[in-house]
């Protein structure tokens, strides 16, 4: 019994240690492209319009003198394999965007080559706009255009949309395309999030509750280390709703060996967040230092 207290210790240990070693690569060590002299848009993959890039800054400097909230829009041809999130997170985090006492900045992420799109949040957004919320906006005014290469209409309904979100939460009236819509249903966002908690309760209860032999209970905590594995190192090359659930079944399956060999009560269980930070930042020279709560959403196309 004690030789599988060890191992399975030991696993859970590399485990963590690589998924420690995972994020400080990613937001220690990375650095992310230099801010442009226009801070609000940032366009290296070159498909903003000059319209659409001067209505945006126009926008922002309506916007922040009286609210400190920065909306930013950035495009890359590609991440260099890195996990959307990863790089939406490490991005804003660099800029500082939106207020340092108020968190209330937003990041519009768009990957060309990698056909993906992501809404980042700052902490004081989620007042207004919530994570379920960005994706819907992604969904309804940005990705059909995506999907047809518009890459510059996507980014204005996007950009536009978010941007009604602050005139209603500041009482502001900044643009007259700026308008909030009624959107879909999201039915569809609340049966995913309970689709994900189950894949981890079935898994955790799995791990938990089953009495095989010793062999074949090491066997599934080795499973859920190798799953959350698969879904940290992995996770940008697969579509990011099906890494997630692989997260929620190793990481299931993982704390549910652990509670087994009841080693969550000696000081808190396993970090099971993925991307929710309170670091430091780089402000930049236009940044108001906000930090990102790791909130938002990422879309495929």
């Amino acid at each position: 019994m004690l030789k599988t207290i060890i191992k399975t210790f030991a696993i859970s240990l590399l485990a963590l240690g690589a998924s420690f070693l995972h994020f400080s690569d990613t937001f220690a060590a990375k650095t992310y492209p230099a801010q442009s002299k226009k801070f609000y848009v940032n366009d290296l993959a070159n498909v903003i319009n000059d319209e659409t890039e001067a209505y945006i800054i126009d926008s922002n400097k309506k916007l922040a003198p009286s609210t400190g909230a920065q909306i930013v829009v950035m495009t890359v041809n590609d991440m260099g394999g890195e996990a959307i999130e990863d790089f939406a997170h490490g991005v804003f985090e660099q800029y500082g965007i939106g207020a340092a006492d108020r968190n209330n900045g937003t990041l519009i992420l768009l990957s060309v080559n990698d056909r993906q799109s992501r809404i980042e949040l700052g902490r004081g957004t989620e007042g207004f706009i919530t994570d379920a919320e960005s994706g819907r906006i992604q969904d309804h005014y940005m990705i059909p255009d995506f999907k047809e290469n518009n890459w510059n209409d996507g980014l204005r309904k996007g950009f536009d949309a978010v941007l009604a979100r602050y005139e209603k939460e500041y009482d502001i009236d900044i643009s007259e395309t700026a308008i909030v819509e009624n959107l879909p249903d999201t039915s569809g966002d609340d049966r995913e999030a309970f689709a994900m908690i189950m894949v981890f309760i079935i898994a955790f209860t799995i791990a938990k509750f089953f009495k095989p032999s010793k062999k074949l209970r090491t066997g599934i905590s080795i499973t859920g280390v190798i799953l959350v594995g698969i879904s940290m190192l992995f996770g940008s090359m697969i579509s990011v709703d099906f890494s997630i659930y692989i997260l929620a079944a190793g990481m299931g399956l993982l704390v549910g060996s652990l509670f087994e060999l009841n080693m969550l009560f000696t000081g808190g269980g396993p970090y099971t967040g993925s991307h929710w930070s309170s670091g430091g930042h780089s402000s930049g020279s236009h940044g108001g230092g906000g930090h990102s709560s790791g909130g938002g959403s990422s879309r495929s196309f």
